[in-house]
């Protein structure tokens, strides 16, 4: 059940657009190299918000795991979705 609360919470993070464009904005200001542009892409990915999410919150590397492969599955059956 847990596991459904963070997926939930890392999708709200990644899609909450006033979140997004603060971020956007952060890392507008920034010169663009490699790093920033992995760490704005990982700011912006669900998958990777649930996994750090759950290694955060839950302190087990198989449970982050398997809730990134949980939400990686969902982003699949939604892109089937539209």
């Amino acid at each position: 059940m847990e596991l459904i609360l963070i997926i939930s919470i890392s999708w709200w993070i990644a899609n909450f657009e006033p979140l997004q464009f603060t971020i956007d904005g952060f890392f507008s200001r920034l010169p663009v190299d490699s790093l920033t542009a992995f760490i704005h892409a990982a700011l912006g990915c669900w998958k990777c918000w649930s996994f750090w999410l759950t290694i955060f919150i839950t302190v087990d590397f198989s449970l982050a795991c398997f809730a990134a492969l949980l939400t990686f599955i969902f982003d699949l059956c939604l892109s089937k979705l539209k």
